[in-house]
Order: C-alpha cells, then structure tokens, then sequence
C-alpha cells in the first residue's frame, strides 16, 4: 500500500509542478514533453531494473519506477486536457501582470483539475495492480515475497498472497471509482 501511494502521488503531483516551473520556458515545456514520451515508451519493470544499476532495492526505486511511467501518461494526459481548455482566463490574468506560472496555476488548472484527478484516482488502480509486477523483478512490494514464495514453495504463503491481492485489488478498485464518481459528481 505504501509503494502504491508513494508511486500515486509521483504520477499525479509531477506533471502539473512541471509544467507550472517550465511554464516561462517554451524549450522546458519541450523538454517536459519529450520526458513524458520517454517514461511512456519504458514500462515499470525495466525501468525498475535500470534504476537497480543505481540504486538499492526497495520502496523508494519501485515507487520510482512505477511513478515515472504513469506521470508520462498522466502528463500526456493533463497536456491534451490544457491544449484544450479555453486559455481566456489565463490571457486575462497575463495581461493583467501576473507572472505565467501563476496565470496557468490560476486560469486553466481549476477547469481541468477534478477531470485530471478523477484519472488520476483511476491510474492509482492500476498502480496498485502494478507493484506485484514491480516487485517481481526484485524492488520490493507484494510481487517480492510472491516470488520467495513460489522459489521456496510456500503454498500457503502464496495463497494467503494471492488472497491479500485479490482483496487489495477489490478494495482498490471501490476506493477508485468513489473517488472518481465525486470528482466528476461536484465538477
């Protein structure tokens, strides 16, 4: 649950900070873009085995791992949704001397904010599904001790795993779809 939350607030908190300290930058928001359509094209478990070369196994390279791919897609996502939010309030309040940072923060942010966390909520589903994955490759999580256990044979540890998985999976997905229904309820 920690690597899930971990890796959740990565993927959700990253890409809109990036894009509000590249915002005075065109070539930092090139930049940003080209860094999301790089940590899309990797998928979690290699780039958790490349951050292995560097760092030592555990919570904090598997919620890298995880979070850096899906802030690519979610910054994919949260580009799109600005592109195509009306900018009239953002002109406004540039035009009226705000710095842009504090004009995107305050003109197009709040009209894209519920539907970029209702996805949000939805990609933590998926990273809760996704650690197992991680974790088999030797970071850390639930996929780890499934692994231990199937090298030692441990068929009730596997199953009581499986178990946990499944109920995690289950209780994810509720918590998920609540979240995302009043997201998008209150907008």
């Amino acid at each position: 649950l920690a690597l899930t939350l971990l890796a959740a607030a990565l993927a959700v908190g990253l890409p809109p900070l990036l894009l509000l300290l590249s915002a005075p930058w065109p070539a930092a928001r090139r930049l940003v873009r080209m860094s999301w359509a790089l940590a899309r094209l990797w998928p979690p478990p290699l780039t958790a085995l490349l951050l292995l070369l560097v760092l030592q196994p555990g919570l904090i390279t598997a919620a890298l791992a995880l979070g850096l791919h899906n802030a690519g897609i979610l910054g994919r996502l949260l580009a799109e949704a600005l592109a195509d939010a009306t900018p009239a309030v953002e002109q406004a309040l540039a035009s009226g001397g705000i710095g842009p940072r504090l004009a995107l923060l305050y003109g197009r942010y709040p009209a894209i904010a519920r539907p970029y966390l209702a996805y949000g909520a939805y990609r933590a589903d998926v990273l809760l599904r996704e650690t197992v994955v991680v974790g088999l490759v030797g970071a850390t999580g639930l996929g780890s001790q499934l692994l231990e256990s199937l090298s030692s044979f441990a068929w009730d540890q596997l199953l009581a795993l499986v178990a946990v998985y499944v109920l995690l999976t289950l209780l994810g997905e509720e918590l998920s779809d609540r979240v995302r229904r009043q997201l998008l309820r209150c907008g």
